[in-house]
């Protein structure tokens, strides 16, 4: 069983995760900002870095995703429909979310599967968020990166462009809550939680 470390990084907290995936490599998911940080902490972990994966197109998540790529050589997964978001940020950056991208990379569009050496992610799409809002889901790991899907004690928020409430808890209660219960959930901001822990106390998942 192999789970990720975390890098929180930029003005929102933000969590990164150095997935490892292979001998001496990392997956990194939502590399928000402060590339240098993130490869410090590769470089402590002794992992070079494989690729790249966005749980979706929202500033604080992938803000330092170009100059990573550019820096590497990587492969960037997005999930298309968050294409929106990235037009926007091209045209206008929100800086409160931190520096503008010095580097903006090709996106590829997710398999259904993120196929490694060491890891199997099941990639589920799963709207509400933002129209391309992914979950990461490893079942050997028992454990699930559910970027600002859900969190502890808490649910993404909608009232960005392109989100939907009809669509988040949807999608939370079809790939998220059949999810064994001692699933651990890594989610964008704040500390991991479990499944069970989420279906039995989250206040906006408990009726």
């Amino acid at each position: 069983m192999s789970r990720p470390s975390v890098v929180v990084v930029g003005p929102l907290q933000m969590n990164c995760y150095l997935w490892p995936c292979g001998p001496g490599e990392a997956l990194v998911v939502d590399p928000g900002a402060e590339p240098e940080r993130i490869n410090e902490a590769l470089s402590d972990a002794g992992r070079e870095p494989v690729a790249v994966a966005l749980t979706h197109g929202h500033p604080d998540h992938l803000g330092a995703a170009g100059e990573l790529a550019r820096r590497h050589g990587l492969r960037v997964y997005l999930q298309p429909d968050d294409g929106l978001w990235v037009e926007m940020l091209r045209s206008d950056w929100m800086p409160d979310f931190g520096p503008a991208p010095s580097f903006w990379p090709e996106f590829t569009p997710y398999p259904a599967l993120l196929d490694f050496p060491e890891l199997k992610l099941q990639v589920r799409h799963l709207p509400g968020h933002s129209p391309g809002s992914v979950v990461l889901y490893s079942a050997r790991d028992a454990c699930v990166c559910s970027g600002d899907v859900l969190f502890a004690g808490g649910v993404g928020r909608t009232d960005l462009p392109g989100g939907n409430e009809s669509q988040l808890f949807k999608g939370i209660q079809r790939h998220l809550l059949t999810l064994p219960a001692e699933t651990v959930v890594l989610p964008g901001h704040g500390p991991s939680t479990t499944i069970g822990a989420e279906k039995s106390a989250n206040p906006f998942l408990v009726s």
